[in-house]
């Protein structure tokens, strides 16, 4: 089958560089399997067994529903992007809820609406096409669990209880027992009425992203372009999503390095499955604009326990004190730290500028190559981002740390200086998660430092309060549904995340 045609204007963007379409092949083909193995994305198609048997509709899912309520993204119609995160410097939008019924019947009603203009105070921009036109209905996109694991078994959601026997878990089990993953996670319902987009992000475990109505096209990223697409600082709400939401519209003035990121396209159809492996970042859209679109995701659970510096990586924002005691970052030992960097006026380190028309790049890129597994450096990235904030008290003084260790600033530190001491155990830390030498430890941190990424800062400031579809808010009191999407009332901040680092 030929590849769809895809509309022009906001595909395909000369900016983001093709290295190839992703493979596809039947379900049944014995070489999907080395795929897996690989952890390297494919699409299956001829009827996998994922969804062969599921025959979706919204009308068939509001008789399944009835009346529930279920949560709801609600983004201002010329704001594209569905980030699941909202709040004045991350996402526009809020978490409402309502019955599939309702849900539909806005959809439908947005089908004839007037496109509007963003909401005000976003930090986004809104689709060149979209200016200077009215408002109109907001965009809505559904999130819905509906299987997850708990105590060693998988519970439902009673409306689809039966309805999920359909798929075929025998074969996912297999799947992901070849994929080196633990059992399922999670089976999550995504719908919407086309025209969105969700993020360049990550995710920290695989998933099969099986397509039901409509289409997506999906630009995958491999791990080793992590620091080229330019995360989001450690800590940040948004720490596993790119400052650059679409890869194919980049600042590159600000982001050089996505210039050299070369992406993997998908483009799944109804019935189509992608095989998703973690780690890999991934910008979807949802082509057809006005087309019912709903897919699912199974999540594969983790096959063994974090150890302790996977834990560090991936748990340590969640868990400071637990953090902080393994790196020393509480009490006499931080006052000794931040005393010895205050005398070392570390500010003076310049950040490193490593775009893509610098010739350092190929040789960053070179060194990192030769690490077995490019997610180790993207765990080993994140302990070390974590545990500078920790010690230097602030996102902002722990990337200036990391830009002096970058600069090999440390090197001219005394001995017994205790910054110099941290400094070290930083390296060793490092180096003992990628297993790599000193040349692929200097890499790594300026990959993790480049173009003032983290000081002075390339992420925008938050303030105010912060809705979280991965903490579960729904924001009841939203009026996104007449049209005026504003970022709504949260119950929670965040507090991992330093704002006040931002002014300094």
């Amino acid at each position: 089958m030929g590849a769809p045609t895809l509309p022009p204007g906001g595909f395909g963007h000369p900016i983001v560089r093709q290295e190839h379409r992703a493979a596809e092949r039947s379900w049944a083909d014995e070489g999907i399997d080395g795929f897996l193995r690989r952890g390297e994305p494919v699409v299956l198609k001829h009827g996998c067994p994922l969804c062969s048997k599921l025959r979706w509709s919204l009308c068939h899912l509001g008789e399944l529903f009835g009346k529930a309520e279920l949560p709801v993204h609600v983004t201002p119609r010329a704001m594209r992007s569905v980030t699941r995160v909202y709040g004045q410097g991350l996402g526009v939008g809020s978490i409402s809820s309502m019955s599939i019924d309702d849900f539909a019947q806005q959809l439908e009603a947005g089908c004839s609406g007037v496109r509007g203009t963003a909401s005000a105070g976003s930090t986004q921009t809104a689709p060149p096409q979209a200016a200077g036109e009215e408002r109109g209905q907001p965009n809505l996109y559904l999130q819905v669990l509906l299987a997850w694991a708990r105590g060693g078994a998988v519970e439902r959601r009673a409306e689809v209880q039966a309805e999920l026997d359909r798929v075929d878990w025998p074969w996912l089990q297999r799947a992901f027992g070849v994929a080196g993953e633990g059992g399922l996670e999670a089976c999550q319902l995504w719908c919407s009425n086309g025209g969105v987009n969700t993020p360049l992000h990550y995710d920290g475990s695989s998933n099969f992203l099986a397509q039901l109505r409509g289409r997506k096209r999906v630009l995958l990223f491999h791990p080793r372009h992590s620091f080229r697409l330019y995360p989001y600082p450690v800590g940040h709400p948004l720490d596993n999503y790119s400052m650059v939401p679409n890869p194919e519209a980049a600042d590159l003035s600000r982001f050089p390095a996505v210039a050299c990121a070369q992406g993997v396209e998908a483009v799944i159809e109804p019935g189509d499955v992608l095989w998703l492996p973690a780690y890999w970042w991934h910008y979807v859209c949802q082509p057809d604009e006005g087309v019912e679109n709903m897919s699912l995701n199974f999540w594969a659970g983790r096959a063994r326990p974090l150890n302790q510096l996977e834990w560090l990586s991936c748990r340590g924002v969640s868990s400071v004190p637990r953090a902080a005691q393994f790196w020393g970052a509480a009490g006499p030992a931080q006052h000794e730290f931040l005393a010895a960097l205050a005398a070392l006026q570390v500010e003076d380190t310049p950040p490193a500028s490593l775009g893509c028309a610098h010739g350092k790049e190929e040789d960053l890129i070179s060194a990192l190559a030769g690490v077995r597994s490019s997610a180790r450096c993207l765990h080993a990235a994140r302990m070390a981002e974590h545990a500078a904030a920790l010690m230097c008290g602030s996102s902002t003084r722990g990337g200036r740390f990391l830009e002096a260790l970058a600069a090999d600033a440390d090197a001219h530190w005394p001995g017994g200086n205790a910054a110099r001491r941290f400094a070290n155990r930083i390296r060793e830390a490092i180096a003992e998660v990628i297993g790599g030498s000193d040349r692929e430890v200097a890499a790594l941190l300026a990959a993790i430092t480049r173009d003032g990424r983290l000081y002075p800062g390339l992420a925008p400031p938050i303030a105010g309060p912060v809705v979280s579809a991965e903490r579960g808010d729904v924001d009841v009191s939203s009026p996104g549904l007449n049209g005026d999407a504003e970022a709504g009332a949260a119950r929670c901040q965040y507090s991992a995340y330093e704002n006040k680092s931002q002014a300094e």
